[in-house]
């Protein structure tokens, strides 16, 4: 499991350098089509994009949350379901998460958050 953890963290941090190349590149193509070259096109676009990532980071679960219009549910409400989750956790040998529902008649289960104690649980 740790391995898996390890793999995914090298991952992410693979795909938010490439990103960042990514805009790079894109910044340079606008930056020499438009203003015959020079680096202020890549450091504008490498700028945004970590401002972007950064706010990714920190904000992102939220941003999922409120996307999907989920709402955190109690144990009086949703007590199999937090039985589930509470479960889940034990057997993962983290801390059980708040539980979110998403008005959608299809299931659907994932979770957000940067370590254990921030997750979130819809």
């Amino acid at each position: 499991m740790y391995e898996q953890i390890a793999s995914n963290k090298r991952k992410s941090v693979l795909l938010v350098v490439g990103a960042l190349v990514f805009l790079g590149l894109i910044g340079y193509v606008v930056s020499y089509l438009w203003f015959g070259g020079g680096p202020a096109g890549i450091a504008i676009a490498v700028a945004i994009a970590a401002v972007l990532s950064f706010s990714s980071y920190l904000y992102g679960d939220k941003m999922v949350l409120a996307s999907t219009r989920a709402r955190e549910v109690n144990e009086e409400e949703q007590p199999r379901l937090h039985n589930i989750v509470e479960g889940l956790a034990i057997a993962a040998g983290v801390p059980k998460p708040r539980v979110y529902v998403v008005p959608e008649q299809a299931p659907n289960a994932f979770a957000t958050g940067r370590t254990p104690n921030t997750h979130r649980s819809p």
